[in-house]
C-alpha cells in the first residue's frame, strides 16, 4: 500500500514545491509534510511547527537543491548551466 493510500494520515512526501506554506522556492521537489484523502491525492499540511534548527536545515537542504538545479539547468531548457556546489554537500555522518 502507497503512503497516500492510507485515510487522514500525515507522511513526508517528495513534491513539487509550487504554492508550499513554508517558503521554499518554487519549482523544485522538496520532501514536505502531506496528508493523505485515502485516495491516492494529498495536501501539504500546513500547522507544522518549524523551529530555528529546523529552519537552518531547511534553508542549507534548499540551496543545494537550488545549487544543484543550475548545474544542470542545460538539460531542462532553463537556460545555460553553472555549477556553484561546495565540494562536500554531504551532513556529517552521511555516505
Amino acid at each position: 500500500m502507497s503512503p497516500v493510500d492510507n485515510a487522514n494520515s500525515n507522511n513526508v512526501l517528495y513534491v513539487y514545491t509550487n504554492g508550499n506554506p513554508y517558503g521554499i522556492a518554487e519549482d523544485i521537489v522538496f520532501s514536505m509534510p502531506c496528508r493523505s484523502d485515502g485516495n491516492g491525492d494529498y495536501e501539504l499540511v500546513k500547522d507544522v511547527i518549524i523551529d530555528d534548527f529546523l529552519r537552518e536545515r531547511l534553508k542549507k537542504t534548499e540551496a543545494e537543491l537550488l545549487a544543484e538545479k543550475r548545474c544542470v539547468a542545460h538539460l531542462t531548457g532553463e537556460g545555460n548551466a553553472y555549477c556553484d556546489l561546495p565540494e562536500d554537500t554531504m551532513l556529517p555522518g552521511e555516505m
